[in-house]
C-alpha cells in the first residue's frame, strides 16, 4: 500500500528509532545499513514494514516482518503489536 494508506491505518503503531532525525524523521530505519537495527526490533516481538520506492509514484510499504534486503527497499518502519 502506498505511504498515505499506511500512515491512516497504521500511523498509531510507529515506534520511534531516532530522535529528531531531519533524513528519516523519527520513525524510519535505513535499509540495508540499519538492517542489524531492525533485526534486534524484530527479536523482540514488534512488528517490521518494509518501505519501497517507487520509479513515478509514492512509495510503497508492506507489513511483511523482512529485516532482510531486497532490490528498491529503502527502509524499515518498525510497530508495535
Amino acid at each position: 500500500m502506498n505511504k498515505t494508506e499506511f500512515f491512516k491505518q497504521n500511523g498509531h503503531r510507529l515506534v520511534s528509532v531516532h530522535e529528531d532525525d531531519k533524513e528519516t524523521g523519527n520513525f524510519m530505519l535505513f535499509c540495508p545499513e540499519e538492517s542489524h537495527i531492525a533485526q534486534q526490533y524484530l527479536d523482540k516481538g514488534y512488528s517490521i514494514a518494509s518501505v519501497f520506492e517507487l520509479q513515478d509514484e509514492e512509495d510503497n510499504i508492506e507489513l511483511d516482518n523482512d529485516a532482510g534486503y531486497s532490490p528498491f527497499k529503502i527502509g524499515y518502519l518498525i510497530l508495535n503489536n
